[in-house]
């Protein structure tokens, strides 16, 4: 017999496990902590009880639950949306009894079946008997993995509306063309197959490619091969491709449903009908049913961080201020520097070429992790170990932006940390000719061009990373001033999770998401993590089967995969011009960097009512600011409303440090308008506040940041709203009448969850 969660199928217990395994699971996996695992566990003793509570109360989302019961059962997790489910297969498992266990038969290979259920706390021993009485009888052997309520919900509907259709007409030869007949209703066809004519051509001339059993030889599926139309597009292909097509006959159904399947996001590892260009599938490794399999071993899990100390009495917060430095800024003056040669830029003129030279660590010849070591190969005069120090303590110190700025009578040295910026150094200004040649040698500029601004960018290693630095500089009254963006390419891409996305927002991003053309639309500040957002989507969309171009200034990361363009306005070849060359590219997917101008928002808008997804960023304070902002551009609303997925507005607030994380106890006036503002969604969330204290680790209580998010959807309501021009104003009030969670109760939400702090919160979403 096959064992579940480590004990066997069979037993006395109901359930293979004891009530509040699952609770222990999610807290070993960081979902929620010990304090909200026993207070639910305390109330509510039943697994459906305790799965309702963590998912209405935000605290997971249905798919944390589902893989957390995947890992708990050592079962692997899939999902069904998006796979080509067919009835042949959704038939081993008769409706009623699908529909009654939630569980439901999507793949097959030989004689193995693959099974999926959304319930996995209600798998009793009736229902296993019932699937071992399928697998005996059949004689076929079942495997089975844990998903969603939503992916089940999709099979069974797709299910009934497959039972509910009506029969395929037989394969005949039609007499009044000639041509075989053939369905395509229940054919998986591969998306590169499909994609061989363009959506647009296959709707105006109703006509699909299903097969290419070589390079050089199509079969097409037309439902009119008589109409003039089609007989052109057909010849005009003869005489321009050296192509052999082969015309089979079809019905408006057929056509309806392949055109249906270039709306489908190719699901990972989905098997087509016809595959002439893929290797054969390879066996899935799901446990099966019917022997017992090698037990899976979960993940191994994150160690729960300790809990935090005693709640403390402390004295309430300030009102919101701005970050103060967190030490005192050291200033440096000229009779401390040993060497004479920093005075104007006569300095060492070696450039770091190589790799070796590139890394800073090793030229240093030491870790510079403390603002006194920066201080002392200051004043010791050597201008590339001054330039390469401040580097490297910036890296250390998870630094984004390095800003050297003159003054009257002084060089300042600057970091940008979580995106406050503070003081390092006061340099004396005599310091800034020799820093900024240093910087342009490295960076390949004109050394002797300091009147207009320059860009460019420098590689190196430092404390053991590949950094990535984006230089600029920019003339100012006193001399030119130096910003070096820093990009840790070793950190890796961050997702939609890491990010911050969670519940309802991360459901309706993902539904939007996997559309197959329509614009995502990221607004906020500088800053504010647009950018990122739309490489954490890319991440979860980009797949070998679909063509994925980008338009960026500057490309930031690297994606396995995807055709990234940087753009170059200076030479005409800005997003507008990009964009028009992209869609001549085949894309599926394209991201623009940003919408600047009226004629990128035309060509965005363009482009996603032509059948292409378009990831995209705009300047607005928040989500509903977007639409009036695009109809200033000039774009018609009617056009805006039709090719709006989804608007996303965001904003990146400072993490508390949890190494030094204690609860606090805030104003009865703090408190009581955290909940005013949560009041509309009807959470039942403890006002448990925290703080830090500062440590070692982050000096002033907060280390590292996390998104907080607002998603606004195109209703029915806000599309009149903004075809009739209404203002933002009434189109925020209407969104959060019809339940959209405003970024300020996402961050208070985080709050309560002890992510973040109050006045931070606070501070990024004040509304003039």
């Amino acid at each position: 017999m096959a064992i579940f969660g480590g004990q066997k199928r069979g037993s006395s217990s109901a359930l293979p496990f004891k009530l509040g395994n699952i609770l222990d699971v999610l807290v070993l996996q960081g979902q929620i902590s010990q304090d909200e695992a026993m207070a639910i566990a305390a109330k509510h003793k039943s697994s459906p009880e305790i799965e309702e509570v963590l998912v209405s109360r935000k605290l997971i989302t249905q798919e944390d639950l589902a893989k957390a019961y995947a890992v708990f059962l050592g079962l692997p997790f899939t999902h069904l949306v998006g796979k080509h489910l067919t009835l042949d297969i959704l038939k081993i498992i008769p409706f009623q009894l699908s529909q009654k266990y939630k569980l439901v038969a999507y793949d097959k290979q030989s004689n193995k079946v693959f099974l999926a259920i959304g319930e996995p706390a209600k798998l009793k021993r009736s229902s296993e008997g019932i699937l071992h009485k399928f697998s005996k009888d059949k004689k076929i052997e079942m495997d089975l993995a844990v998903t969603t309520q939503q992916d089940i919900d999709y099979a069974l509907a797709t299910y009934k509306r497959l039972l509910e259709a009506p029969p395929p007409p037989p394969v005949s030869l039609k007499p009044s063309t000639g041509l075989p007949y053939i369905d395509l209703k229940d054919m998986k066809i591969a998306q590169d197959i499909l994609n061989k004519f363009p959506k647009e051509v296959a709707e105006k001339y109703r006509m699909v490619v299903f097969a290419a059993p070589r390079p050089n030889l199509l079969k097409i599926a037309v439902e009119n091969p008589d109409n003039p139309e089609t007989k052109k597009i057909l010849e005009f292909l003869r005489s321009k491709q050296p192509l052999s097509l082969t015309l089979y006959q079809t019905d408006k159904g057929s056509i309806n449903h392949a055109l249906l399947l270039y709306q489908q996001k190719p699901a990972v590892g989905a098997k087509s009908a016809i595959q002439p260009f893929s290797s054969p599938p390879q066996p899935a490794t799901v446990p099966s049913l019917g022997v017992a399999p090698k037990p899976v071993p979960p993940p191994k899990p994150q160690i729960p961080k300790t809990a935090p100390p005693k709640p403390q009495l402390v004295k309430p917060p300030a009102p919101i201020k701005p970050p103060q430095p967190k030490q005192e800024v050291t200033q440096i003056a000229e009779g401390e520097i040993q060497s004479s040669e920093i005075v104007g830029v006569a300095m060492p003129t070696e450039d770091i070429t190589g790799m070796e030279e590139r890394n800073l660590d090793n030229y240093l010849g030491q870790k510079v992790t403390q603002v006194s070591q920066l201080e002392q190969l200051i004043k010791n005069g050597n201008v590339p170990q001054m330039l390469a120090g401040m580097i490297v303590l910036a890296v250390y110190e998870g630094a984004s932006d390095i800003h050297i700025e003159p003054h009257r009578e002084k060089l300042t040295l600057r970091f940008r940390i979580d995106g406050i910026l503070g003081d390092v150094l006061i340099l004396p200004l005599k310091l800034s000719p020799p820093l900024i040649s240093r910087i342009k040698i490295l960076a390949k500029l004109k050394i002797d061009e300091s009147r207009v601004p320059q860009d460019g960018r420098i590689d190196v290693i430092a404390s053991g990373r590949e950094i990535d630095l984006r230089v600029s500089t920019l003339p100012t009254v006193f001399g030119e001033k130096a910003v070096l963006r820093i990009l840790d390419k070793s950190s890796g891409l961050i997702s939609l999770e890491q990010l911050g996305v969670t519940g309802k927002g991360y459901d309706q991003l993902m539904e939007n998401i996997v559309k197959p053309y329509g614009v995502v639309l990221s607004t906020g500040p500088t800053g504010s993590g647009k950018s990122t957002t739309l490489y954490a989507i890319l991440q979860k969309i980009a797949t070998p089967k679909v063509n994925v171009v980008t338009l960026e200034d500057p490309v930031e990361y690297q994606i396995e995969g995807v055709n990234q363009c940087q753009i170059k306005p200076r030479i005409g070849f800005g997003f507008a011009q990009g964009l028009r060359s992209i869609l001549r590219q085949d894309p599926n997917i394209i991201m623009v960097g940003e919408i600047r101008d009226r004629e990128t928002a035309e060509m965005v808008t363009h482009s996603a009512l032509t059948g292409h997804l378009v990831l995209t960023t705009l300047h607005t304070n928040d989500a509903a600011g977007a639409l009036p902002r695009l109809i200033n551009m000039g774009i018609e609303p009617f056009l805006i409303t039709s090719a709006m997925n989804i608007i996303i507005a965001q904003r990146l607030v400072r993490k508390i440090c949890d190494k030094c994380k204690i609860e606090v106890k805030l104003p009865p006036a703090v408190v009581e308008k955290v909940k005013k503002e949560l009041a509309n969604l009807k959470i039942d969330v403890p006002m448990r506040f925290y703080k830090g204290r500062g440590c070692d680790a982050c000096k002033d209580g907060f280390k590292g940041r996390i998104g907080i998010f607002e998603f606004l959807e195109i209703t029915d309501k806000i599309e009149d709203l903004v075809v009739s021009r209404a203002p933002a104003n009434s189109i925020r009030q209407q969104a959060v009448q019809e339940g959209m969670m405003t970024m300020l109760q996402d961050g208070l939400l985080k709050v309560l969850k002890g992510i973040s702090t109050v006045d931070e919160v606070f501070r990024v979403t004040q509304r003039d």
